[in-house]
């Protein structure tokens, strides 16, 4: 025995130990036909808020998605480049600090002006100014 139960626990092997046979594969058929629609709606909503994002909760209440929807719809666009981590956090309904979300075109025009201004806080960080 480890730990303070009598039992072994381990973490289960996949996301969907838990649910019942054939319920996971009904999911992924049912999903998979209004998946691209619901990409686009979640695309242009993070699109149209510009550099002030969206986090998760925020894109849920504008777009009227739940969350088990729009969480990897969302994470569908972040493994095709289109949407980024901003880096920024706003509490969510409940206060919890969420990632804001931005269009990746956003955060590439911000990279590209970026050099010269890190270049800049490099030289103050090792004591010397440059313009």
């Amino acid at each position: 025995m480890t730990g303070p139960y009598p039992w072994s626990w381990r973490p289960p092997k996949s996301q969907n130990d838990a649910a019942p046979n054939g319920t996971s594969e009904v999911a992924a058929q049912r999903i998979a036909v209004v998946a691209a629609p619901l990409r686009e709606r979640i695309l242009a909503a993070i699109v149209e808020a510009g550099a002030q994002g969206l986090t998760d909760d925020e894109g849920e209440a504008l777009l009227t998605i739940k969350p088990q929807t729009y969480t990897p719809r969302r994470g569908e666009l972040v493994r095709r480049h289109l949407v980024v981590d901003s880096g920024e956090r706003r509490p969510t309904s409940s206060g919890r600090p969420a990632a804001v979300w931005i269009d990746a075109r956003l955060a590439d025009s911000a990279l590209r002006m970026a050099p010269a201004a890190s270049s800049a806080a490099v030289a103050r960080e090792r004591g010397g100014e440059r313009e």
